[in-house]
């Protein structure tokens, strides 16, 4: 079975509404861009922790998720982000991340 990729861009919303309220540039705006992983049966999306360092999310609260395999483990939630695909955009709130890049 093979994977799907898709190109994507994730961006700090914090950083975005500041933009919008003139308070900082836009360039000043934390982005990222990753070949992210198409999971049709995913209820979350996972972000490896360099990416969540790069963007600057905060960690907002730890909880317990299970994998495929019937592993837990505990993760964390973290704010609000932005994610671009082809000019499709998609607000997340409180998604999780992963310890490993």
């Amino acid at each position: 079975m093979g994977e799907i990729k898709v190109k994507i861009e994730l961006e700090n919303f914090g950083d975005r509404y500041w933009f919008l309220k003139k308070k900082i540039k836009e360039e000043d705006i934390k982005k990222y861009q990753i070949d992210a992983i198409v999971d049709t049966g995913a209820v979350m999306l996972a972000l490896p922790q360099d990416v969540v360092e790069e963007l600057g999310l905060e960690i907002l609260r730890t909880v317990v998720v299970t994998y495929a395999d019937e592993r837990k483990e505990e993760r964390g939630k973290t704010c609000r982000w932005n994610c671009y695909n082809k000019n499709r955009q998609e607000i997340y709130e409180y998604r999780l991340y992963s310890r490993t890049a």
